[in-house]
């Protein structure tokens, strides 16, 4: 697979967005070999960049991992990629099928079985009910469905409805080019590891590419790793960690920049990966802007994404969170003198007075412990406020 330039615009308003349309789709009958790769073209009122020049090549059994903020483009590359949206500039090629597990559930009807909506579903992908009647018992197996497969699909929970759904896409036709956008935490644990496994089957037999805010998806799956911002690719290596590393310290960056949150030891602030070694005696987690948050998660996670500690003032509906107070600056001492050694990070939940989270902020303050000692348990602490 090969994407040359890729451009797509849209327009922030509805009214706008319908008018240029027309008038787009005019210029195309008229001159249907204009030129498309004029992105230095000025755009037209309320309209903006949603992608801008993305080139890159993907060859078989390689898993490309796209990283980025919410709004970087990542989802509408797939999208042009699968056939959803139509590109203004730039062109892409595909040396065969290809295919997305983008929208799972999308075009299941509510009133037909399970089953008929799988006759449907391989209508629509252009498979044969032949092919379908071979994989049926396979996709009902791997799903789960049991003998709720003759039931109406409204009559499904919504777990069962996306564990179908994800079984259909996955199992019915493995294309030379997969797109998978953060469709891998379905169902329970155990299906979820299923379909971890499942993945990494098919990307022995095919290009794939995946979007995910997970930094554990994509170590576990990607051999190669692009940046998105704003549209435009910053950065694309084989070297995942590196991509991942990218992305983080950018995500610190901009915390830092609007002071949300940073991590104090000994009254100075750690600046991203600085070590924190056993002689500090007592860290913080600074909080300013609170707004209307009441309450804050609190996780400091390993490198590889795993729970270690969770602090709390407060345990509130069996959720243990830090209470916050309106103050312009709030302390909250964080005891870290009995973590090993290894790289670690926070992840952070703003929530309001219901408990309803308000924002997250999955990876901040990332920092490195030094001492002697590698191996403990995880455990909850109580921590103390200051204002």
């Amino acid at each position: 697979m090969r994407c040359n330039g890729l451009g797509k615009k849209f327009s922030r308003d509805l009214k706008s967005s319908l008018k240029y349309a027309v008038a787009d789709i005019a210029k195309d009958l008229v001159s249907p070999k204009r030129s498309k790769s004029r992105l230095t073209e000025k755009l037209r009122k309320d309209e903006f960049w949603a992608l801008k020049e993305i080139s890159f090549e993907l060859r078989r059994g390689e898993c490309l991992g796209l990283l980025g903020r919410n709004g970087a483009g990542k989802s509408t590359l797939l999208r042009i990629l699968s056939g959803i949206l139509k590109q203004d500039y730039g062109s892409f090629e595909v040396n065969g099928s290809i295919g997305g597990i983008i929208a799972l559930g999308a075009g299941f009807n509510p009133v037909l079985t399970g089953r008929e909506n799988l006759k449907v579903y391989a209508a629509i992908k252009g498979i044969s009910q032949q092919v379908l009647k071979q994989k049926e018992e396979e996709i009902i197996e791997f799903s789960e469905i049991g003998n709720f497969i003759d039931s109406p699909f409204r009559t499904y929970s919504s777990g069962m409805q996306v564990r179908l759904a994800f079984s259909a896409a996955a199992i019915l036709h493995v294309p030379d080019v997969l797109l998978v956008d953060e469709v891998l935490a379905v169902g329970d644990i155990e299906f979820i590891g299923k379909c971890f496994n499942l993945i990494e089957d098919i990307k022995s037999r095919c290009s794939v590419i995946l979007v995910s805010h997970s930094m554990a998806n994509i170590r576990r799956f990607c051999n190669r790793a692009c940046l998105l911002s704003e549209g435009k690719i910053l950065e694309e290596d084989k070297s995942v960690e590196k991509i991942i590393s990218t992305y983080v310290k950018s995500l610190n960056t901009y915390m830092l920049k609007s002071k949300d949150i940073f991590l104090e030891a000994d009254g100075e602030e750690l600046n991203t990966d600085q070590y924190v070694h056993p002689g500090i005696r007592c860290t913080n987690i600074i909080f300013t802007k609170i707004d209307r948050s009441q309450f804050a998660e609190v996780i400091i996670k390993r490198s590889g994404g795993e729970n270690v500690v969770a602090f709390y003032t407060d345990v509130i509906n069996r959720l243990p969170v830090i209470r916050l107070v309106k103050s312009e600056r709030q302390k909250v001492s964080i005891d870290l003198k009995e973590l090993p050694s290894g790289n670690y990070f926070f992840s952070i939940s703003h929530l309001d007075a219901s408990l309803k989270y308000v924002k997250r902020l999955p990876e901040v303050c990332h920092f490195s412990i030094v001492n002697d000692f590698e191996s403990f348990s995880p455990t909850v602490k109580h921590s103390r406020n200051s204002t």
